[in-house]
Formats: C-alpha cells, sequence, structure tokens
C-alpha cells in the first residue's frame, strides 16, 4: 500500500538524518546500562546475529555498564549512541524495540515505543507481560537473561502494519482507562501530546 511505502521512506530518510545504517531491521535499546536492565544481554544476542546482517541494533543511554558492553560487542551492526536527546526521532526510525530488564516497575521505554507504533521484544517479567496481555500482536516475550531465545525471536519476528496498530492500540485503548492509575494517566498524556506533536 502507499502508506506503507511512505512510511518506509520517512523512516530511511530518518535513519540517515541519525546517521544509522539504511539497510537491515533496526531495533533500539534504551535506558541506563545498568545491572537490572542486563543491557549485556542485547549485546549477546547481537554477537551472535551478526552473521545474518539483516539485524542493527542501536543502544541509547549510558551508565556503569556502557564500557564492558562496548568492549564486548564484537560486530559492526552495533551502534552505541550515548545518551541522546532525540529518543523519539529514534523510535520512529525504528522497526522494534528490545527490553532485556530483569525487573520494571512501569517501563516507559516500552510504552514510549508503543505509543510510536514500535513493535516490542520483551524480556518475560510481569510488568512485560501485563503490557502485551493486551495484544498478542505488539510484540513477543522470551526468557529473561536468554540471549539466545532472544536471538530466535529476532530472527522470526515480522513486522507488519497490524503489529503496528496493536502496538498504538495498546497505547489508546488499554492504557487510558479509567482504571489505569493515576501514573499511567500522567503518562498516557504525555504519550498522547507526543505522537500528536510528530
Amino acid at each position: 500500500s502507499n502508506h506503507r511505502t511512505l512510511k518506509r521512506e520517512e523512516k530511511l530518510t530518518l535513519r540517515i538524518e541519525l546517521g544509522l545504517p539504511e539497510s537491515g531491521k533496526l531495533f533500539i535499546w534504551s535506558g541506563p546500562f545498568i545491572p537490572r536492565k542486563m543491557p549485556e544481554i542485547a549485546i549477546k544476542t547481537f554477537n551472535l546475529l551478526q552473521a545474518n546482517s539483516d539485524f542493527v541494533l542501536c543502544l541509547l543511554g549510558d551508565g556503569p555498564l556502557h564500557e564492558s558492553c562496548m568492549r564486548a560487542s564484537n560486530s559492526k551492526r552495533i551502534i552505541f549512541k550515548g545518551h541522546v536527546n532525540n529518543v523519539n526521532k529514534h523510535l520512529e526510525a525504528a522497526d522494534g524495540f528490545i527490553s532485556t530488564s530483569r525487573s520494571e516497575g512501569m517501563p516507559n521505554s516500552v510504552l514510549e515505543s508503543l505509543a510510536h507504533g514500535v513493535p516490542v521484544i520483551l524480556s518475560d517479567i510481569p510488568s512485560h507481560k501485563e503490557i502485551l496481555s493486551y495484544s498478542n500482536d505488539a510484540g513477543t516475550l522470551y526468557p529473561v537473561g536468554d540471549a539466545k531465545k532472544l536471538t530466535d525471536v529476532i530472527k522470526n519476528s515480522e513486522f507488519r502494519p497490524n503489529n503496528s496498530d496493536a502496538a498504538k492500540n495498546i497505547i489508546t485503548e488499554h492504557l487510558n482507562s479509567e482504571t489505569m492509575s493515576t501514573n499511567y494517566q500522567n503518562l498516557y498524556s504525555q504519550l498522547v501530546d507526543h505522537s500528536a506533536n510528530t
């Protein structure tokens, strides 16, 4: 469809602007490089995937594990951007979002990705399960800490327009209800403003 081609062109334009590879499926990982977020699992995964150049990982953020992750990376398809002020632009350029966390309260970066219509691949912790319980089409879970399984999930990931719609719907249909905590409602209004402004 024409709308789809346009989306793709927009993504390419953004990737060029952000200095990211134009080819391949682009995944974003974002957050502080701390043990709870398990960034090393993302690195291990894309080291394993490097024979398959279809996949690119762009990590946003900084922290105590940043150095060791950079050292552990042995693939040109792993890009470290450090702290950036335009996370939203990176999400809009992406095909998928990955969270490797071993625990999360409210996973803001996951919700932000969904609001941008970016399907997610998430560790199977309770808060991630809860988010994906609203829609199977918005993303996939993998066993926390299991780089091998994460590799398989990424290899089998299909990104169709309905996945993108499902991602957005979690934010618009489910996380805005009165039953949600005030936290979610505040976040929801921020997300809606974001998507209105982009």
